[in-house]
């Protein structure tokens, strides 16, 4: 700054002091028009102020709503995306641990290195459709009408099972119908052999009174078979599960089906639908009415599963060696 520019700047200090002082030591009489002047000048300046800091505190406000709403939204996107994440990650570890069990179990039940010999299988097992008899044949056998044979002929009344009460079919022991052997309906279980003749045989339905078995049900939520319950013929055309206790999950319109593996059927086979699921208060146990899934009165013909013994074990027929090298497909894949 230049000397004249500094002494033009002290001077003007000096007069603002001047004039201040001035100002103090008047009298109010006379200051008081003059602050008046001045406050009402500075009075439109003030309320512009006063007007813009509202607007200004109402845009920041919305702003901030704003920005509060989009991050909560993304937020929100996020964690969407991050419960997906762990789902699949669930997912991709029970294959990764499954996958692991399977090759486990390979490894354990394998090929062998020796070679082995593929023999028959000592017992076969065979479908038989059976036709249900109906009352007319009974009530001719019944009727006692005489034939000119007998028992030196080889002709005795036990070969023949027609009980008036109970379901008949046309097979019995000369097809290897026994007694207990179960009876189905395509893959429903309709009951078992009651008894067996040497040409007919009489069932025990699933809902006669003396009908009892093992029995699972679908869960209908996690889509599994509950644990084992005691399925018993009520003798009225229905069903029950007796013995679940109350803290089962049983649902109404759940179905019913056979344990797998029993009598020697690996598939689950239907028995029916649940149709009544009652938990009386304070009960232990459940109330379980179940309907069967197949009307005998409108059957024609049943299948029954029997076992005999294969006949290619008992000429000695024997399978060529498999080699030691045979690899099974499965375990190319694997390795």
């Amino acid at each position: 700054m230049s000397d004249l520019e500094h002494r033009h700047s002290t001077k003007a200090t000096l007069i603002c002091l001047f004039v201040a002082i001035i100002v103090a030591v008047l009298p109010a009489s006379l200051t008081s028009p003059m602050r008046d002047l001045v406050r009402l000048a500075f009075v439109p300046t003030l309320r512009l102020v006063g007007d813009f800091r509202i607007e200004a505190d109402s845009q920041m406000d919305a702003f901030s709503s704003h920005e509060a709403i989009r991050l909560k939204k993304e937020n929100e996107r996020l964690a969407s995306r991050l419960r997906e994440a762990e789902l699949d990650q669930r997912r991709t570890l029970l294959g990764v641990l499954a996958a692991q069990k399977q090759i486990e179990l390979l490894k354990q039940t394998g090929s062998s290195p020796f070679s082995t010999s593929q023999a028959s299988p000592l017992v076969t097992a065979q479908a038989i459709s059976a036709s249900i008899i109906g009352d007319e044949i009974v009530s001719l056998w019944r009727s006692h009408r005489l034939l000119d044979r007998g028992s030196k002929t080889g002709l005795f009344e036990d070969q023949w099972v027609l009980d008036e009460r109970a379901t008949r079919i046309d097979h019995g022991q000369d097809s290897d119908v026994v007694d207990g052997l179960p009876v189905f309906a395509g893959r429903c279980l309709v009951g078992r052999i009651a008894r067996s003749g040497r040409w007919t045989s009489s069932l025990q339905l699933i809902s006669d009174p003396g009908f009892r078995c093992r029995a699972v049900v679908l869960l209908q939520n996690p889509g599994v078979l509950s644990t084992e319950f005691l399925l018993e013929g009520a003798g009225d055309g229905t069903c029950r599960l007796v013995s679940v206790p109350s803290g089962e999950l049983i649902e109404k319109g759940a179905l019913v089906y056979s344990v797998p593996g029993d009598r020697g059927i690996d598939s689950p086979m239907l028995f029916g639908r649940i149709t009544s699921a009652l938990l009386p208060a304070g009960s232990l146990h459940w109330e379980i009415t179940i309907t069967p899934e197949v009307n005998v009165a409108t059957l024609s013909s049943v299948q029954v599963v029997t076992t005999t013994l294969n006949p290619d074990r008992m000429i000695g027929r024997r399978t060529e060696a498999v080699p030691a090298t045979a690899q099974t497909p499965t375990e190319s894949k694997i390795r």
